[in-house]
């Protein structure tokens, strides 16, 4: 089966966003002085808007294809980041550590 040029480079943005979420998962920021979130939550809504364009303009089968490819890395990168930990909580100064540390 042949794909075009969007659909492909749609796929690698796809896989791209979700390896990129799952690295960066375990990053923490601040937001203002008081919300701190990981890394992820900018980065993985877009697998949602472009899991949703595939399988609207290229059909449900291919976006299928697409998520089995990334299953297929994200079980080849598994061991990885499975293996990270918390590290830049103190980024967000000793009241962003302590507040990570009490929902521990």
């Amino acid at each position: 089966m042949k794909y075009s040029k969007t659909f492909l480079w749609m796929a690698v943005l796809f896989n791209v966003c979700i390896i990129a979420s799952n690295l960066f998962a375990t990053k923490i920021f601040c937001v203002g002085s008081s919300i701190v979130l990981p890394g992820a939550v900018i980065i993985f809504p877009i697998t949602y808007i472009i899991n949703d364009c595939l399988s609207e303009v290229y059909g449900y089968r291919n976006a299928r294809t697409v998520i089995r490819i990334k299953s297929m890395k994200k079980a080849s990168h598994s061991k990885n980041i499975c293996n990270q930990s918390m590290m830049s909580v103190s980024s967000c100064g000793p009241q962003g550590t302590e507040r990570m540390k009490s929902r521990i």
